[in-house]
């Protein structure tokens, strides 16, 4: 296991850390898009919506491009939540960490450090 080093968050610290919360929080937008995928309600809207253009309009190039529309609205649809949750967390208490988490006596921000610099979870092995 990598040397690893637990302390107390910094203000040098805060665009690392505001990089791996962003990161952390959006890396679950791809499951939620996938799950949606799987859902009837979406297969329906996908595949019936794509075959209504084709069979309106004649077009395989109109439905193939009802299809890819539908499919980045249901992207849009899964990251919506996840980059509304951050875009709000870095305007209340993401802006300033140090007085979020830092200013109440027995409260704390822990980063992890590796070669002297802070790092997520999944670069120490964890």
């Amino acid at each position: 296991m990598a040397p690893y080093h637990i302390r107390k968050y910094q203000d040098q610290d805060r665009e690392t850390v505001i990089d791996i919360f962003t990161k952390g929080i959006l890396y679950h937008v791809p499951a939620v898009f996938f799950h949606l995928l799987k859902q009837p309600r979406s297969f329906l809207l996908l595949f019936g919506v794509s075959g209504a253009v084709f069979l309106g309009s004649g077009s395989c190039i109109l439905s193939l491009l009802a299809f890819l529309g539908l499919l980045i609205i249901l992207w849009w649809i899964a990251r919506y939540p996840y980059s509304n949750y951050v875009d709000h967390a870095l305007h209340t208490d993401m802006r300033d960490i140090r007085k979020s988490y830092l200013s109440d006596k027995g409260s704390c921000f822990w980063v992890a450090e590796l070669e002297g610099r802070v790092s997520s979870l999944s670069s120490l092995g964890v």
